[in-house]
């Protein structure tokens, strides 16, 4: 099979107004559009035939019949969450696998794991790998915070990368 006859599908997140979140979270959603277009056009100059599908509430419900009608051997997978929501980011990959769609990127179990960042240092803490001092502050839990001393660094639990 040469590149002209690969069909390769790129999808990404794209809330309908990038507003909602702090600067930074509206930049890194500004950067998927970029991201899309340059793995678009490297693709296409070497030869696939390429789509790109934004997704959100009002497109997931026509990605299914969108990749089949495109007839997408492969699917490149950049959503980094739904709607602003990293928390289902892991969503996307459950639906490509369910329509049997090979995809770049994580599969849906690591990503659930990766995303609970909690999970994943008592996990790599069973392994024996080391990582620094932490715990988990659940808001029905104020009264049972630690003693705290500085440095410390406070992330969320369920962020993604560096937003949030």
């Amino acid at each position: 099979m040469n590149n002209s006859t690969l069909s390769i599908a790129l999808i990404y997140n794209h809330s309908e107004k990038l507003t909602k979140g702090e600067a930074n979270d509206v930049i890194a959603e500004e950067s998927v559009l970029l991201t899309n277009e340059a793995i678009n056009k490297a693709l296409s100059t070497l030869g696939y035939r390429t789509a790109s599908f934004a997704l959100n509430r009002k497109t997931l419900l026509q990605l299914p019949a969108n990749l089949t009608s495109f007839k997408a051997d492969l699917v490149f997978n950049l959503c980094e969450s739904f709607e602003g929501e990293s928390q289902l980011e892991k969503n996307i990959p459950s639906l490509l696998e369910l329509l049997l769609l090979p995809y770049t990127g994580s599969d849906a179990f690591t990503l659930g794991v990766c995303l609970d960042k909690f999970k994943t240092k008592k996990l790599l803490s069973a392994f024996g790998i080391a990582t620094p001092r932490g715990f988990l502050m659940e808001p029905h839990r104020l009264a049972d915070l630690p003693e705290l001393s500085y440095p410390l660094i406070v992330k969320p639990n369920f962020e993604d990368g560096s937003l949030g």
